[in-house]
C-alpha cells in the first residue's frame, strides 16, 4: 500500500496536526475508497497502528483508505475547557480527506481503548457518517477512569474534557438512545480482553445493549490491555467491517 502523511493547520484546535493515511497501490479510474478511520489510545499519536500492528499488511486483502489522526489525549471530545477535537474531526478532517482523496460518503470506524470510546462516540454520533463501528478494548464510560484510585492523577485532566460528570453527547448511552429513537444504529463490534482492567466497564455496557435489545457483535476472549490483543482482534474486526 501507499502511506502518505499529511499535516495541515486546525482552526479548531489552533495547532498543526498531523493525519497518517494508507490507501491501495493502484486506483482504478473513477474509483472511490471507503474511508476507514483509525484511532489510538491514550499517550499515543497517528503513528501508532502502523508502528506495533501489521495493520498494513492485513489491508492488502481490502479496498479502503485507512485514515489514522493524532488525537492527542483530548478523548475525542469538544472539552469543557481546552481542545476542541470533535469539531475539529467532523468539521475538519473528515472535510478535508474527503477533498483531496478519493473517498465514499460513508465511512467505517474503529480504534482501542481511549480511542474505542472516541470510535463509538462519533458513530453513534453520526450515524449517517459511520455506518460501521469497531471498539478493541474501549472506554465505555470515561467516569469508570474516575473510580479507579490509581487513576486518581487524571481526574483534573477529565474534568476540564468533562466537566465533573460525562453527559449529552459525550454519554455513550445517551447515543443509544438517541439513535433508537430516530430509527438510525450503526453497526457495532465490540472486544475486550478478560484480563482487562476495562472488562467490567465493557460487560456493564453490553448489559445495557442487551436490554435495550440494540443488536451487535461483542467478543469476550483472553487478554490484556495490550498491543498484542489489539493486532489479534483488529484481524478479527476486518471481516465484520469488510464482509469478508
Amino acid at each position: 500500500m501507499a502511506k502518505l502523511e499529511l499535516t495541515f493547520f486546525s482552526q479548531a484546535l489552533e495547532m498543526n496536526t498531523t493525519v497518517s493515511v494508507l490507501l491501495p497501490d493502484k486506483l482504478e479510474k473513477n474509483e472511490r475508497l471507503r474511508p476507514f478511520y483509525v484511532l489510538h489510545g491514550y499517550n499515543g499519536d497517528h503513528q501508532d497502528w502502523s508502528r506495533f500492528t501489521s495493520i498494513e499488511r492485513y489491508m492488502w486483502a481490502y479496498r479502503a483508505c485507512v485514515i489514522m489522526p493524532s488525537g492527542f489525549n483530548a478523548y475525542y471530545t469538544d472539552h469543557q475547557v481546552g481542545l476542541a477535537y470533535e469539531t475539529y474531526f467532523m468539521k475538519e478532517l473528515v472535510p478535508y480527506m474527503e477533498s483531496v482523496l478519493p473517498l465514499l460518503k460513508e465511512a467505517y470506524i474503529l480504534g482501542l481503548s481511549m480511542g474505542g470510546y472516541g470510535a463509538m462516540k462519533f458513530a453513534l454520533g453520526h450515524p449517517k457518517k459511520f455506518i460501521k463501528a469497531v471498539s478493541l478494548s474501549g472506554v465505555m464510560n470515561p467516569d469508570f477512569i474516575r473510580s479507579l484510585p490509581w487513576m486518581s492523577h487524571r481526574l483534573p485532566v477529565f474534568d476540564k474534557i468533562f466537566g465533573k460528570q460525562v453527559s449529552g453527547k459525550n454519554d455513550l448511552r445517551h447515543l443509544v438512545l438517541k439513535d433508537l429513537k430516530s430509527g438510525k444504529l450503526p453497526k457495532l463490534m465490540f472486544t475486550c480482553g478478560t484480563d482487562d482492567f476495562l472488562v467490567e466497564d465493557n460487560r456493564a455496557f453490553k448489559k445495557f445493549l442487551d436490554e435495550h435489545q440494540v443488536d451487535h457483535r461483542f467478543i469476550f476472549d483472553s487478554g490484556e490491555h495490550s498491543w498484542e490483543y489489539w493486532d489479534r482482534n483488529l484481524q478479527k474486526a476486518l471481516p465484520f467491517l469488510f464482509d469478508k
